[in-house]
């Protein structure tokens, strides 16, 4: 599971496999999508993950 945010250091597409069904995994995908990045399932247990056009986004501050 720690291997998916080193995808924002890929310029283009990687295809991650063996991805476990749980819900950190879909956080994760959740927050590389609200970056910018694509995120295309291949099947249950791979993805697909362009990081192209990610955008730089301003942490909110508590």
């Amino acid at each position: 599971m720690a291997i998916l945010p080193a995808a924002l250091l890929v310029n283009g597409t990687c295809r991650i496999e063996n991805i476990p069904q749980i819900s950190d995994v879909s956080l994760i995908f959740d927050i590389l999508t609200d970056l910018g990045a694509e995120v295309r399932s291949v099947n249950a247990h791979a993805v697909e993950i362009n990081c192209e056009h990610i955008r730089s986004t301003p942490l909110p501050m508590n």
